[in-house]
């Protein structure tokens, strides 16, 4: 790998740490601010935390994630201990998908409550076609995180 891959790689990795601290603290501080305050309904109080550890859950993964690519490549059967072997880290596949998945749920959970609180709002009426569509919206997305997760 060339110094300029590796520089592009690395950017890209602190990149994404970064964001997600910055996710963290974005949801962190207010999140304490509106406890504090009392602006959260008991319901409300109980999604906060469920959220919040699923937040913290995402760094947890992410790190386990890169440390299985900090492993020691193994060597390939039939090499001698004498031939010079430079391994390619590689993620644990496991760990990505975790990830990913772990992502994919906080998404849809955070755009869940977003919505039960658009839909409650007294001027959206609702129609009759809901239940189609709620059942049409959950099979696209368990068939879209079948195929991620395949």
């Amino acid at each position: 790998m060339s110094f300029n891959r590796f520089k592009f790689i690395w950017y890209m990795e602190f990149i994404h740490r970064m964001w997600g601290r910055t996710i963290g603290a974005a949801f962190v501080f207010p999140a304490v601010y509106f406890f504090y305050k009392g602006y959260f309904s008991s319901k409300m109080k109980y999604r906060v935390f469920i959220y919040g550890g699923l937040i913290g859950l995402q760094g947890v993964l992410g790190w386990l994630m890169v440390r299985s690519g900090l492993k020691e490549p193994r060597r390939p059967a039939g090499l001698s201990a004498n031939e010079n072997y430079v391994g390619v880290p590689r993620v644990d596949h496991y760990w990505l998908c975790a990830h990913l998945i772990s992502a994919i749920v906080l998404y849809s959970l955070l755009l869940w409550n977003s919505f039960s609180h658009l839909a409650s709002h007294p001027e959206v009426k609702p129609f009759n076609g809901v239940k189609q569509l709620k059942a049409l919206g959950h099979t696209g997305k368990a068939l879209t995180l079948a195929t991620i997760i395949y």
